[in-house]
């Protein structure tokens, strides 16, 4: 059932996927390609889900930077403006 109802949907952002026959079948071999890989990834990162990163690493934008020396808040803002 879940195959059915988001496939169509989620393939109609690829231009290519749009030129193929869009069949159940083609959505069903889809589906399963995309299980193989999710399963693939969480088998090779399941030891990544149980390690407690911290804030800063994960999201580094949502830092209070007040507590920063004033030369690094300096550096940072060199950083964000260079392209």
């Amino acid at each position: 059932m879940c195959r059915n109802n988001i496939l169509p949907k989620a393939t109609a952002s690829f231009s290519w996927l749009k030129e193929c026959d869009n069949t159940k079948y083609t959505n069903t071999v889809i589906a399963a390609h995309v299980e193989m890989l999710i399963n693939d990834i969480n088998e090779i990162f399941h030891d990544l889900k149980a390690i407690e990163f911290p804030s800063w690493l994960t999201q580094p934008l949502l830092r209070d930077l007040s507590a920063v020396s004033e030369q690094c808040q300096q550096d940072l803002c060199g950083l964000q403006q260079d392209k």
